[in-house]
């Protein structure tokens, strides 16, 4: 948030959370988690979301063949705009989590378990958005 002086930051916190869950809905069930209180997903929106999925098993078989941590790092943002105001608030949320050897575990038992248990944290940021400082940026950028 250093670099982005256009985003003039009100509120900073990080969340924990736990998931239990089946298998059967666990996807569903971690998109629900990171994005609860930022965005409504509608239903059909989850096939959409396949790609992020996919992404993240190859990162578990990658991690099942080395012995390093494999870090997962997910960027969600939305604007709101006011027009009682004129302002744009931004809000950001940040989500990192490790591919470790206990999550590939529970990758190869998904086809035998009926449940995951698996905890998540997140960061979530709210920020100002201030178009003249992005003007200023914009032009260095250009």
């Amino acid at each position: 948030m250093k670099n982005t002086p256009w985003l003039a930051m009100t509120m900073s916190e990080i969340k924990n959370k736990t998931i239990n869950t089946s298998t059967k809905t666990f996807h569903t069930a971690l998109v629900d988690a990171i994005l609860e209180g930022f965005v409504s997903v509608p239903s059909t929106a989850y096939n959409e979301l396949k790609k992020v999925f996919e992404v993240i098993n190859t990162a578990i078989e990658t991690r099942a063949s080395v012995s390093d941590n494999i870090q997962q790092y997910i960027f969600s943002q939305r604007y709101e705009y006011s027009p009682a105001t004129k302002t744009i608030r931004s809000f950001i949320r940040t989500s990192m989590f490790e591919i470790t050897q206990e999550m590939v575990e529970v990758h190869k038992k998904k086809s035998t378990s009926t449940s995951i248990n698996a905890a998540i944290a997140y960061s979530e940021y709210e920020a100002q958005f201030n178009m003249d400082d992005w003007a200023v940026a914009f032009d260095m950028i250009e």
